[in-house]
């Protein structure tokens, strides 16, 4: 899968339509821009993410994001 930017953008309103992830945005201050994006099944880096508070990764199963991960300690 190639990310063009209008699919990355279709990701990112994705993203922040998710409860889960305003609550993270609000208490955390996270943003779309600190998460890799990995595809699910091959496991491959299609977008590098900003690294500056810990490793945060979505993953996506046929161009949706199917779930999202984290990693303060790193």
């Amino acid at each position: 899968m190639i990310l063009t930017e209008q699919k990355i953008n279709e990701l990112k309103q994705q993203l922040e339509n998710n409860e889960s992830f305003q609550y993270w945005k609000k208490e955390d201050g996270l943003s779309f821009e600190d998460f890799d994006i990995v595809d699910l099944e091959s496991n491959k880096q299609l977008h590098n993410g900003k690294k500056d508070i810990g490793e945060f990764c979505l993953y996506l199963k046929d161009g949706v994001i199917k779930k999202a991960l984290y990693d303060l300690s790193y």
